[in-house]
Order: structure tokens, then sequence, then C-alpha cells
């Protein structure tokens, strides 16, 4: 699928957005969520029989380290891995959970304004810009992930474009945004990442 080229777009302010629709607007992380971390839950007290996920910096199997009889959250939710060889991995978690101190969480402010899904695939691709290096890898803190400057199209359109987004594999892709949002009609380059505008603005 493939949508119009839109009427009128305007310089987003950030180099590595570019232009955006003139109707879209931007504001950091920390204007659309509520930013926090998870505690302390050591991995002797996780099973694989407990009642409630214990999510936490890890990726494979979705981020999970077991499960516990209690939950620290009752929400739909983003969260990302704070440190390491793949700091910023985004996830979306959704009804009672938990997160351990080493897992940033996203509570969105207002759930009309904003499509979780979009900004799950959209900071999964935003975040390797704020990205700082660390002896382990690299870090995301809650510092640097308020201040990501996100795109906010109207929720139409949001719905719209996460419509396209194919839902196989691992949820959080950033090539997946990179791909079907971040594809500029005239080639330009970040850094090392080619992107074309022209499928979605």
């Amino acid at each position: 699928m493939s949508f119009p080229r839109y009427p009128k777009y305007k310089d987003s302010g950030v180099e590595w957005l570019g232009e955006v629709p003139e109707h879209w607007h931007h504001v950091r992380v920390k204007n659309l969520f509520e930013i926090g971390r998870g505690r302390v839950i050591s991995l002797e007290n996780a099973s694989e029989h407990g009642t409630y996920p214990v999510f936490s910096s890890q990726t494979t199997n979705n981020g999970c380290l077991g499960y516990i009889e209690t939950f620290d959250f009752d929400c739909d939710q983003l969260t990302w891995t704070t440190d390491g060889a793949n700091a910023g991995t985004v996830f979306l978690r959704r009804g009672k959970h938990n997160c351990t101190n080493v897992c940033g969480t996203l509570q969105i402010k207002n759930a009309a304004e904003f499509n979780l899904t979009f900004g799950l695939h959209y900071l999964s691709f935003a975040a390797q810009f704020y990205k700082r290096p660390d002896t382990n890898g690299a870090k995301i803190m809650n510092g640097e992930m308020a201040e990501i400057v996100t795109l906010v199209p109207p929720s139409t359109e949001q719905t719209r474009i996460v419509g396209t987004i194919p839902t196989r594999g691992r949820q959080t892709r950033s090539g997946t945004f990179r791909r079907v949002a971040g594809r500029f009609r005239n080639g330009r380059t970040c850094g090392s990442l080619a992107v074309r505008r022209g499928r979605f603005w």
C-alpha cells in the first residue's frame, strides 16, 4: 500500500527527520509519556510457573525473564532496553506485568492522541539516534529517552500507517519503520542510514 503525496511539507527542525507533512506535529517523548523504570527483581524470584510476566532488559523471549505471583503494572505501555548491545529496543506490553530496574517504562498520557503501536515502531527507529556509547555497548537512559522528538500525525493516519506494518517476527524492528514510514521522497543520508522520502510522507 502507498499513500498520495501530501500537498504541503514543513521542516521538522530535526536533521534525521527532514521535512514532514505540514499538518503533523512533533513533541518530545517527555510530553507524551510518563517515563519510569521497573524495580529490582532477581532471577531467583522468577520462575516458569508464575502468573505474571517479568520483563527485563534482555531481548530474547520477548524480554521475559520469568513469572511471579504479583504485578506492578496493570496497563498497556511501552518499555525499552536501557543499556547493553540492544539498548533502545522497544516493546509493547499489555495488561498485568512487571518490569525490572534495567527496563524503562513509557505510560501514555493521552491515549486518544497517540497510538501505542505507532509509537512502538517509531521509537524503535528513532532511539538509534539518541543512544550513547558505553562500555557495555550503548545506553539510552530516561534522560535520553525523554528528549526523543516524536512525530504525531492525526490519529487516523497513525492507524493507517500501523495497518501497513508487517506483524511477523519480533514486534520491535527499527528497520520496519525505516522502510515503511521512514522513506523520504528524495534520497539523502543520515550518518550511515540512507532513507528515502515518498511512501508515507
